[in-house]
């Protein structure tokens, strides 16, 4: 199946989400000139690989870092929370911020700058 070309020109074939997820992760051989289409589900299931890998490590047997994919898994949990309705909730971000835990983190993406902010607790 093939979809229209924004610029106008020759037809572009539809990719799957797979294949959307690996070139939003990486350089196409053909840089995009538009945002992705679907990027929320591409960064959904971003989301979802990061998650099941994090259990995974979290719980390896014998891991001594064990209690640090904990914190990456909460991490995690709270960014699915916070972004549930395709943006930032205000309210979800003040609630994650007064649950952080020594250790645990929380990330923003604002996408209108293309920048990422990562706030943790100090051991203080």
């Amino acid at each position: 199946m093939e979809g229209p070309n924004p610029s106008g020109g020759r037809l572009q074939p539809e990719i799957s989400l797979e294949e959307s997820l690996i070139n939003h992760l990486s350089l196409p051989p053909q840089l995009p000139s538009r945002q992705d289409r679907g990027v929320e589900k591409i960064e959904a299931l971003l989301l979802s690989r990061c998650e099941d890998v994090a259990m995974l490590m979290r719980d390896l047997q014998g891991n001594p870092s064990g209690d640090a994919w904990q914190s990456v898994c909460r991490s995690l949990a709270a960014w699915r929370s916070m972004t549930a309705y395709g943006r930032l909730d205000k309210a979800v971000l003040e609630s994650e911020l007064r649950r952080l835990d020594h250790g645990d983190f929380v990330a923003l993406y604002i996408r209108e700058q293309n920048a990422g902010i990562c706030v943790h607790r100090s051991s203080e």
